[in-house]
């Protein structure tokens, strides 16, 4: 009988022994988690602090930012540019007090962004346009057409209440290096 009983409590053991191995795989599991975690979380850090995976572009060609924002930033393979009013860099004022001398204006600045990142518009995938009134909307086609051509790129043309410094189009861009 106590032999049986060792035997049992061998089984038993086994099954303990077969649980600490359960165990530890599950620990090894939480051990991947873990490692999978500090990937992740090395990767976020080092997007974060890595000064290399962002490039901020800035050219006297286009008006210099009105605020706290750079004129465009590189980032893994694409380039991000702010929105472009139609200021004159070389007088810091707009082009002209109407709808077509600012959108003129705007898409040289836009173009001249493009250029410094070195790149041009037909790497531009993705365009937003701001429009202080609608009715302007015709007229921007045909000063947009100047820049971008046929395959064009996706775009929002948006009507906006105001723009910074009274400004009349705004338009901003992002392209595919």
């Amino acid at each position: 009988m106590q032999r049986i009983l060792d035997m049992g409590y061998g089984i038993l053991g086994m099954g303990y022994g077969i649980w600490g191995i359960g165990y530890g795989a599950l620990d090894m599991g939480y051990g991947i988690w873990d490692i999978g975690y500090w990937i992740l979380n090395m990767g976020y850090e080092r997007f974060i602090n890595n000064k290399d995976m962002k490039e901020i572009i800035s050219t006297l060609e286009a008006p210099a930012a009105i605020g706290a924002y750079s004129q465009a930033v590189k980032a893994n393979g694409m380039l991000f540019a702010s929105g472009q009013l139609g200021i004159d860099p070389a007088t810091g004022e707009f082009a002209g007090a109407d709808f077509r001398s600012q959108a003129e204006q705007a898409v040289k600045n836009v173009a001249a962004i493009l250029k410094a990142a070195g790149t041009d518009a037909s790497h531009v995938i993705k365009t937003t346009v701001f429009l202080t009134d609608m009715a302007n909307f015709a007229v921007l086609n045909e000063v947009y057409s100047t820049l971008f051509t046929a395959p064009f790129p996706a775009r929002s043309a948006v009507a906006v209440a105001a723009l910074p410094k009274g400004g009349l189009v705004e338009i901003e861009v992002i392209a595919a290096l």
